[in-house]
């Protein structure tokens, strides 16, 4: 796939920090999307797609303390609001 090689080229050199970082997948996916629409030939390098997903990093926080507590959302019928 050419969304997951590009960011495995883009992905910045290792920085003793807190965290390790990753590049947004979701971004790179709209960036080359945005790229392939736009392709009327112009002179858009890789380099310069790299650099633009390089702008979409997030850092990785493993065993996280807050996990996310998602709860399934009741289904609301439509018919009650006709009754009026």
């Amino acid at each position: 796939d050419a969304v997951s090689l590009s960011v495995a080229a883009s992905s910045k050199p290792y920085v003793k920090s807190k965290y390790q970082y990753q590049i947004d997948f979701k971004m790179a996916c709209c960036i080359w999307r945005r790229y392939f629409r736009i392709s009327d030939n112009s002179d858009v390098s890789f380099a310069q797609l790299v650099l633009d997903m390089a702008s979409y990093i997030t850092p990785i926080r493993p065993g996280r303390k807050d996990k996310r507590n998602l709860k399934p959302k009741l289904v609301i019928s439509f018919p009650y609001r006709l009754a009026a």
